[in-house]
């Protein structure tokens, strides 16, 4: 599960260019504009990352005059955001609104402080619900690489482009049929649903082909999907992962590519892979987190109109080593952050409106 907010302790305070009201903090790969002087070097505080949905009554100065409801929780969503020209990510608030001196740095506090991650469901479930997601898979939920420590993930990695769509699970259920989840039900089979379009397509050849403890994971991309930001005219799932209900583990890439490639052979219609950027990258000591982070910044080889996503690195040696960067040129360019503008002025109500 991903920390939305935790104890942390700030590296470094530096100046925000042409500004008198406002500074950045550095918290890992993180870096939050905050109100001048209102942070030190050494700080414990506690951090909230983006897509963090924070209740009205822990920081009203972030609603402003417009209150947003999510699962029935009145607050406001976390953005990437830029003020004065500086990237702000994520939110941080003092110790004191824990009111308790017990907690640990690097403590999950989310659940204390009812932070709940922010999505919007794009794809209309209602009526589809079978039953939870099956308890003998696990799902994918990479870390973003600013919540690491760069020298203990030196290694090779296979870099593909992470897509803006919604997550699919295909596997063998307890009956012995083939089964659809997403991110958090599995669903039943209604022809008109993505999940359902995607599995008819690909059942005749995974009934014949995929091994009874394999379940193929990837995300579906296509028309009401995320904004269908590529211009799809039909639903289309790309494969980024197979998992084995044996070992319980993801294949590394080798033998994921092997029973893909044995899936797909002969057959008329195959299944993609998410786009490959780099078949082998290495990650050593020369790049930095800066380096990394301009890395993910590019256009979509789905669409190369659009910005990607992001990015994925998957470890080429293990199957357990993964990260993503998420582009902030994306971020900051996409419908979800276009309108969403601040003043320095509007900065200093509280401490990071980001």
């Amino acid at each position: 599960m991903r920390t939305l907010a935790a104890i942390k302790e700030i590296q470094r305070i530096e100046p925000v260019e042409g500004a008198d009201l406002i500074e950045k903090a550095i918290i890992g790969g993180w870096q939050v504009v905050v109100k001048k002087n209102e942070f030190k070097k050494g700080d414990k505080v506690v951090y909230f990352e983006i897509d963090s949905f924070i209740p009205y009554e822990l920081a009203p100065f972030l609603c402003k005059d417009k209150i947003h409801e999510f699962n029935g929780v009145k607050g406001h969503k976390l953005r990437t955001v830029k003020l004065k020209g500086c990237l702000s990510q994520g939110l941080i608030l003092p110790l004191d609104i824990l009111r308790n001196d017990t907690y640990d740095l690097g403590q999950d506090v989310s659940d204390i402080l009812g932070i709940q991650k922010y999505e919007v469901v794009e794809i209309d479930n209602s009526g589809l619900l079978r039953s939870s997601f099956p308890s003998n898979i696990q799902k994918t939920d990479q870390e973003r690489i600013q919540n690491l420590s760069l020298s203990e993930y030196y290694d090779q990695y296979e870099v593909t482009e992470k897509l803006e769509g919604t997550f699919c699970t295909i596997y063998w259920n307890d009956a012995n049929e083939l089964q659809v989840c997403s991110r958090n039900y599995a669903l039943k089979d209604p022809v008109n649903s993505a999940y359902g379009q995607i599995l008819n397509k690909y059942k005749d050849v995974l009934k014949r082909k995929l091994p009874k403890n394999l379940a193929l994971q990837g995300e579906i991309c296509g028309p009401q999907v995320s904004g269908n930001i590529y211009g799809l005219i039909k639903f289309e799932f790309y494969l980024f992962d197979i998992y084995d209900t044996n070992t319980h583990s993801y294949l590394t890439k080798e033998k994921r590519d092997a029973v893909l490639q044995q899936i797909n052979q002969d057959e008329e219609i195959k299944i993609p892979v998410c786009p490959v950027v780099d078949a082998a990258f290495n990650m050593t000591d020369s790049l930095t987190m800066d380096k990394l982070l301009d890395y993910a910044n590019g256009y979509s080889i789905i669409n190369p109109k659009v910005r990607r996503e992001g990015l994925v690195f998957k470890s080429l040696t293990t199957s357990d080593r993964s990260f993503k960067i998420i582009s902030n040129e994306y971020l900051l360019k996409s419908k979800k952050t276009e309108n969403f503008k601040h003043s320095e002025k509007e900065s200093t109500t509280g401490l990071s409106p980001s």
